[in-house]
This record gives structure tokens, sequence and C-alpha cells, in this order.
């Protein structure tokens, strides 16, 4: 069974993390997951990334708080432009050079957080929460 318990001071109230009670504005999730992974092959490379956190609750006293299980997801997709003789010799500047596109939180995933009439609290809309949400980025690095 895992357990979760907070005591701040010595004979104090213990604090069951897991079950509800809240040190901060956020619940604490009984599992979270976190995997990486990718290749390379002939200077071209794909990165992959995602992170899932489960569910959690947080009892505040006047407020009971759900927060709902989130997964997010990131994918780059690379090429070592130096490592191709042919791109080389046709543009002398791009030894040594990388190009990469990539995309940060893929789905747009938002945490969903509703309060205990089912409402989404206002300091937890997903504007508030993750203002950015889905990012496309290009990328150009070269070694000098």
């Amino acid at each position: 069974m895992l357990m979760n318990r907070v005591q701040l001071t010595p004979n104090g109230t213990v604090y069951d993390l897991l079950g509800g009670s809240a040190l901060s504005s956020t619940g604490v999730a009984r599992h979270s997951i976190e995997l990486e992974g990718g290749g390379f092959y002939r200077s071209f490379g794909l990165r992959f990334s995602g992170t899932y956190t489960g569910g959690a609750h947080a009892d505040s006293g006047t407020t009971s708080l759900d927060f709902h299980p989130i997964a997010k997801f990131n994918l780059r997709l690379f090429a070592d432009l130096g490592r191709r003789p042919g791109v080389v010799k046709a543009v002398p500047f791009l030894k040594n050079a990388r190009v990469s596109l990539g995309v940060v939180n893929l789905f747009d995933a938002q945490q969903k957080v509703t309060d205990q009439n089912g409402d989404i609290p206002l300091r937890y809309q997903a504007g508030y929460l993750d203002p950015t949400g889905r990012v496309f980025k290009i990328e150009f690095r070269k070694q000098f």
C-alpha cells in the first residue's frame, strides 16, 4: 500500500496527502509514468518523450478539488547536416550544423480540475494552468 503522510510539528496533525489532505494548491497523484526514447540513422534522428500523471484529490476544508489524469507527449525530428557530405560540399556553411523540428505537448493536453460541484474554479482554468499549450519549434544549431 502506498502512503504519503506529513507531520509538520511534533505531536501535530498528520496529513495524508494521498487521502486528500493538501499542503499546496494541487493534489498528490498516486502514480505517474515517464517515458523517453529515440533513434538515429544516417544523420537523421527522432526523440520522443511523454509523461502521465494519474488523478488526484485535494480537500481544503471548504473546497474539494479533483485533478483529472493527464498525459503529455513531445516529439523532435532532427538532421545533422554536417554529416551529409553532399550537403556540406554544396553549402560549406552547413558543416557542423543541425536543424530540428519539434512539438511540445503534441496533443495539446490540458489538466482538468473540477470542484465538488463539477465546475472548474477560475484559478484552475486551462489558460492559467498551461498558457502555452502546444508549441512548435524550429531550431538551427551551428558549431564554429
